[in-house]
């Protein structure tokens, strides 16, 4: 079923066509972004314990600072601060502050500091 161009409703099963999945896709390969940098479900609730996932990959071992900020620029909560070897490193945000508490709703930037890198990717926080 389609709106225009947009499919909003798909078959889990295309022989059964009482399993409608609205508004449901599948995700079969993720594209690495920029600067080795890539960040996974960039919406979250908290309240509903939704998280994003980042996913870097280092070419060394270093230090690595990944740092969660509001949109003032003030540091929400640090992620990560420390030595990680070379590889591929993943590290989620639940969309609590360093006091463990829920964020109010709005964009979020986290940065990710370490040799060679130092990107910022968007996360928005809805309620």
């Amino acid at each position: 079923l389609k709106v225009g161009d947009l499919y909003c409703v798909r078959l889990e099963d295309p022989a059964d066509p009482t399993s409608i999945a609205p508004w449901s896709f599948t995700i079969r390969s993720l594209v690495t972004q920029k600067g080795a940098v890539t960040i996974v479900d960039n919406v979250i609730d908290p309240t509903r314990s939704e998280r994003t996932t980042l996913r870097y990959g280092l070419d060394q071992s270093g230090m690595v600072t990944v740092q969660v900020f509001n949109l003032a620029g003030d540091l929400v909560k640090t992620l990560h601060r420390g030595r990680v070897n070379e590889g591929s490193h993943t590290l989620t945000w639940d969309g609590t502050n360093t006091a463990g508490d829920i964020v109010a709703r709005g964009i979020y930037f986290i940065r990710v500091v370490a040799n060679g890198i130092d990107e910022f990717r968007k996360v928005i926080v809805v309620k």
